[in-house]
C-alpha cells in the first residue's frame, strides 16, 4: 500500500513552488513600499507630476515645511502598519506552500498567486497613474486590501489543514483495519 504522500511529488514541486512564492512575497513588498512611497510623494510634493514625485524621492528635493511634513509622518506610521501585515502574508504563505508540498495540491498555490499579483498590480499601477490630491484614506484603502487577502488566505489555510487533518484519519483508520487484518491472518495461521 503506498503512502499518502511518497515523496516524488515533493521532489518535482517543490523547487518551483518556493520560487513562485518567494516571487510573490517579494512583489507583495515591493507593491506596498512603491504605492506608500508615491502617497508620500505626493503629501511632500503637491505641486509635482508624478515622474518629478519619483525624482524627488531620490532626495533630489527637500520636504516642504508645515502640514505637509505633518501628513508624511502619518504615513510613516502607515508603513510600519503595513510592514507588520507583509510579515502576517510572508508567513501564511510560507505555511500554505509547506501544507500544499505536503498533500500535493499545487494549483492552490498557484491559484493565490494569480489572484495576489493581479490586485496589487492593479492596485500599484492606479496610485503611480492617478494624480492623487492626498489624503489619508487612500493609504487606508491599501491596508484594508491587504487585510482582506491576508484573511481570504488565512482562511485557505485553515480548509486545507481541515482537509490534511481528514486525509490523516483516513490513513490512520486504514492503518488499524491492515493491522487488525494482518493480525487476524496470523493468529489463524
Amino acid at each position: 500500500m503506498r503512502a499518502a504522500g511518497d515523496g516524488t511529488p515533493l521532489v518535482m514541486a517543490s523547487t518551483p513552488v518556493m520560487t513562485a512564492s518567494k516571487a510573490v512575497v517579494f512583489h507583495i513588498q515591493m507593491a506596498i513600499a512603491i504605492a506608500t512611497a508615491m502617497v508620500m510623494a505626493n503629501v511632500a510634493w503637491p505641486q509635482h507630476t508624478p515622474s518629478k514625485r519619483l525624482n524627488a524621492l531620490s532626495g533630489h528635493e527637500p520636504f516642504q515645511s508645515g502640514v505637509n511634513v505633518a501628513v508624511a509622518e502619518k504615513c510613516s506610521i502607515v508603513i510600519t502598519i503595513t510592514t507588520t501585515i507583509i510579515i502576517i502574508i510572508d508567513i501564511t504563505i510560507i505555511i500554505i506552500v509547506i501544507i500544499v508540498i505536503i498533500i500535493n495540491i499545487n494549483m492552490i498555490v498557484i491559484i493565490i498567486i494569480i489572484i495576489l499579483v493581479v490586485v496589487l498590480v492593479v492596485v500599484v499601477v492606479a496610485i503611480i497613474n492617478i494624480n492623487i490630491n492626498i489624503n489619508i484614506n487612500i493609504i487606508i484603502i491599501i491596508i484594508i486590501i491587504i487585510i482582506i487577502f491576508t484573511i481570504i488566505v488565512i482562511i485557505i489555510v485553515i480548509c486545507v489543514i481541515v482537509v490534511i487533518v481528514a486525509i490523516v484519519v483516513c490513513n490512520v483508520e486504514q492503518f488499524m483495519q491492515t493491522v487488525s487484518s494482518s493480525a487476524e491472518v496470523d493468529f489463524w495461521d
